[in-house]
């Protein structure tokens, strides 16, 4: 462990030794409370060189999942029920080649689909793992999984109900399951698609292309029919244009984003600035509802007028937050160890 984390881990061990509340009020309201919060954080480690997860999702504070890298490849789902974390690897059905997760997302206790790589062992030299896509669905207290030996690893996922619901791999392709089929939309430029986002019935998704002289992130747009590019960002030697931000996020049936300088709402057309030189993961419930958090700025909360900083919240890499009317969990990560910030309301 470098120094950088062992300082981390230090700090953070000392966090827990306290009961971290977050008394301070404004007057400014959310959904009826001010913004006092009893913060906490644990600890995900199973013990092996890396617990790394990455994605986060619940349907409720007793009822939320995270998923991500674990060394061991086995300890790599998370569960907790209100009181504590445990790990739930074991409950998906054993298959013939290794498996891993990259994100999750639902719709309630009953439905929600995770999502990764299905690793085979290549015996032809050099033996190596090849991925395809997987996807492993719970629904009503049934597993289900499906590997798409016509995609590769997956790492975005939006879903729109149960019956429908998007994908995208880290080579060019984008899937959609609906009524019970896959189909793929194939792209001839090479993208890793990292982020899907549905609003209503439009979908929209971003992707990242490393060219020869040339980084390029894009927003797509699906409307019912076909992919359409409608923005780029690019940066060269030559010229650096941000034009949208590459992290979007459907919260209350609007679209958000946060960019490297800015955190902003999709209006129309154009994007509005609602964080000047903030940027970090971001996820909410509803436009007076949304929280931040960044390892420059550590947690802050917008409540439709202004952004609030939680003082005594430690700044640490956030990967995902989830959000819910009384609560919040920020999902972290110092490289070896992850850590969830918990926030109850008082």
């Amino acid at each position: 462990m470098n120094n950088r984390n062992r300082i981390l881990s230090i700090f953070i061990t000392s966090f827990l030794t306290i009961c971290c509340n977050t008394t301070e009020s404004t007057n400014d309201k959310i959904d009826g409370g001010e913004r006092n919060y009893i913060w906490s954080i644990d600890t995900i480690y199973s013990g092996s060189s890396q617990t790394y997860m990455t994605s986060i999702w619940g349907s409720s504070k007793s009822n939320v999942w995270i998923c991500g890298h674990e060394a061991n490849n086995t300890t790599n789902i998370y569960y907790y029920d209100g009181h504590k974390w445990e790990a739930k690897s074991n409950i998906i059905p054993p298959t013939n080649f290794q498996k891993s997760y990259s994100v999750i997302a639902g719709i309630d206790s009953d439905y929600f689909v995770l999502a990764g790589s299905a690793n085979f062992l290549n015996n032809n030299p050099p033996p190596n793992f090849l991925d395809s896509g997987l996807v492993i669905k719970f629904e009503n207290g049934i597993w289900s999984t499906t590997y798409l030996n016509n995609s590769f690893g997956i790492y975005s996922l939006t879903i729109i109900s149960k019956n429908d619901f998007w994908v995208g791999d880290r080579n060019s392709n984008l899937l959609h399951y609906y009524n019970n089929e896959w189909k793929k939309y194939s792209f001839s430029q090479k993208m890793f698609f990292n982020g899907l986002v549905a609003i209503n019935s439009d979908v929209y998704a971003t992707a990242h292309s490393e060219k020869q002289t040339a980084s390029v992130d894009y927003l797509l747009l699906f409307q019912g029919v076909s992919w359409t590019i409608i923005d780029s960002n690019i940066t060269s030697g030559q010229i650096i244009r941000n034009s949208f931000p590459s992290l979007i996020k459907n919260i209350g049936g609007q679209l958000y984003g946060s960019s490297d300088i800015e955190v902003v709402k999709k209006e129309g057309n154009a994007w509005v600035v609602i964080g000047e030189n903030l940027y970090g993961q971001i996820n909410g419930t509803n436009a007076n509802n949304i929280f931040l958090g960044s390892q420059d700025f550590g947690v802050m909360h917008y409540n439709g007028k202004n952004w609030y900083k939680f003082n005594e919240v430690p700044h640490l890499n956030y990967f995902d937050i989830v959000v819910f009317d009384d609560s919040v969990f920020l999902l972290a990560t110092d490289g070896i160890k992850s850590y969830i910030v918990k926030g109850f309301k008082q």
